[in-house]
C-alpha cells in the first residue's frame, strides 16, 4: 500500500545560518501515526566540496528541548517514513552533509516542520488538518511552496509535507463496493491482522448450538469503521473456516452473524458498531535498495559499511536481511538477518570474506511481502596497505643535466 502524495504546503529553509532566529512553522495535524516526510535538496553548482551528500531528519518530543536523529537518506532519496511513538507533537529539523564533512546546520535550534498526531481525532487547534479525504486544508498563513528559494551560501531548499491516511478513500459514487479505508477507522490500540493475499480463510467457532441446528452463518463487513456494513457472504456449508474475497488493498472489518434452525441468534450490525476483527489486505512489496558498500576508516575499520533505504507502510518487525555471493548464480550466503530498518549496517570484514561479490537486501512485510534488491556491480573489499621503500638517490645538476 503506498501513501499518496499532497500538495507541499510547509516549507524549510535550510541555510548556513543558526536557525534559532527563523520562525516556528505553523502546525498540522495528521490522523495517522505513520507518514511521509517528503524533501528536496537543489544541487546547485560552485564548488563540489559544499554538494550535499547526506540529508539526516531530526525530531524533538519536547518542542525543540533535545533533538535526536530519526534517519539518514541520500540527497535524492525525496522523502522520510516517519512512525510515531503515540499521539502528541513532533517537531521536524533538516540537516544536510556536504561532500566536505561540513554538517549544515551544525546544530539544530528551531524545527523545519511541526505535526501533531491525532490518531483518536481530539485535537482540534490546529490549522492544518489533514482530513479523512486525505487532502490538506491550510491556512492563510500557511508559506507557499513558490516562495521558497536558495539563500546565497548554495544551500537549497527543503520542501516538507505530510501525507494522507493509508490507502484511498472511496467516493460516494462507488457505491458499496469494498475497498481501502484510512487508517483513522481503526480504534486506538487495535492493529489489523495483515495478509499477502485477496482471498483468505476466518475460522470461526459457534458454541451453545441448539437441536435445530445452525440455521445461517453470514459475513458482514464494513470499510469505514463500523459506519456502515453491508453483508459481504454467506457461508453455504456453514461450517468453518469462511472464504472471502476482497477486490483491493486496506483495511477491512468483519463480524460473523450465525442464526439457528428456527432462525434466532444474532442480528446484522448496526451503524456504529465495531468489527469483531480487522484485516489488512497488503499485496505491495516494500521497497528496497542499496545505496552504498564502502569499507570503514578509523573506527570503523576492517568492516564494510552497508547502507540502503527500504519503505513500507508496515514494515515486520526487524525486517531487514543482507546476504552476498561471489559469483552471479549460486546460492546466497548470510551476512545479518532480522536487522532493524536502520539503513545502516557494519559487516566485519575477515579471511573468509571475498575481494569481489555481490550483495542482496530483503525487506519484509508484516503481510510478508518481501522487497528484493541485489547489486549488478561487483562490491570490492581491498584490505591490502600498499607500502613504498626508498630505492636510490641521484643527484641533479645546477643546469638540470
Amino acid at each position: 500500500m503506498r501513501l499518496p502524495p499532497i500538495s507541499l504546503s510547509l516549507l524549510a529553509l535550510l541555510t548556513a545560518c543558526p536557525w534559532a532566529a527563523a520562525a516556528e512553522p505553523p502546525i498540522s495535524t495528521v490522523r495517522q501515526s505513520l507518514f511521509a516526510i517528503p524533501y528536496r535538496i537543489d544541487q546547485t553548482g560552485g564548488d563540489a566540496s559544499r554538494q550535499p551528500v547526506e540529508v539526516q531528519l531530526f525530531v524533538s518530543t519536547d518542542r525543540g528541548k533535545r533533538w535526536q536523529m530519526y534517519a539518514r537518506a541520500m540527497p535524492n532519496q525525496q522523502r522520510f517514513m516517519f512512525r510515531a511513538g503515540g499521539d502528541g507533537e513532533y517537531w521536524f529539523a533538516i540537516r544536510t552533509v556536504e561532500r566536505s564533512g561540513q554538517a549544515r546546520p551544525e546544530s539544530i535550534a528551531t524545527p523545519g516542520l511541526r505535526v501533531i498526531v491525532d490518531t483518536r481525532g481530539q485535537n482540534t487547534k490546529s490549522p492544518n488538518a489533514v482530513g479523512p479525504s486525505g487532502t490538506q486544508t491550510a491556512s492563510n498563513n500557511s508559506p507557499s511552496p513558490s516562495n521558497s528559494n536558495a539563500n546565497s551560501n548554495g544551500q537549497g531548499s527543503v520542501a516538507i509535507a505530510i501525507n494522507p491516511a493509508i490507502g484511498r478513500k472511496a467516493s460516494n459514487s462507488e457505491g458499496p463496493t469494498f475497498g481501502v479505508n484510512a487508517n483513522s477507522d481503526v480504534p486506538q490500540g487495535e492493529h489489523p491482522r495483515m495478509v499477502n493475499s485477496l482471498t483468505f480463510e476466518l475460522d470461526y467457532d459457534v458454541e451453545s448450538v441448539g437441536p435445530s441446528g445452525i440455521g445461517r452463518v453470514e459475513l458482514w463487513g464494513t470499510r469505514d469503521g463500523g459506519r456502515s456494513w453491508r453483508r459481504y457472504r454467506t457461508d453455504g456449508d456453514r461450517r468453518s473456516p469462511l472464504v472471502a474475497h476482497v477486490d483491493d488493498e486496506g483495511v477491512y472489518g468483519f463480524r460473523v452473524v450465525v442464526t439457528n434452525g428456527s432462525g434466532l441468534g444474532g442480528k446484522a450490525p448496526a451503524a456504529g458498531d465495531l468489527p469483531d476483527l480487522w484485516i489488512g489486505v497488503d499485496q505491495t512489496k516494500p521497497t528496497a535498495r542499496i545505496v552504498s558498500a564502502q569499507q570503514g576508516v578509523d573506527a570503523e575499520a576492517g568492516r564494510l559499511i552497508i547502507a540502503w533505504q527500504a519503505d513500507d507502510q508496515a514494515l515486520a518487525a526487524r525486517p531487514v536481511s543482507l546476504s552476498f555471493r561471489a559469483e552471479t548464480s549460486g546460492p546466497w550466503l548470510p551476512i545479518a538477518s532480522g536487522l532493524e530498518n536502520t539503513g545502516r549496517y557494519a559487516w566485519p570484514i575477515d579471511g573468509r570474506t571475498p575481494a569481489q561479490f555481490y550483495l542482496r537486501l530483503e525487506v519484509r512485510d508484516e503481510a510478508g511481502n518481501v522487497g528484493v534488491y541485489q547489486t549488478s556491480d561487483l562490491v570490492t573489499v581491498d584490505q591490502s596497505r600498499p607500502k613504498i621503500r626508498i630505492r636510490d638517490v641521484r643527484p641533479v645538476s645546477r643546469n638540470g643535466g
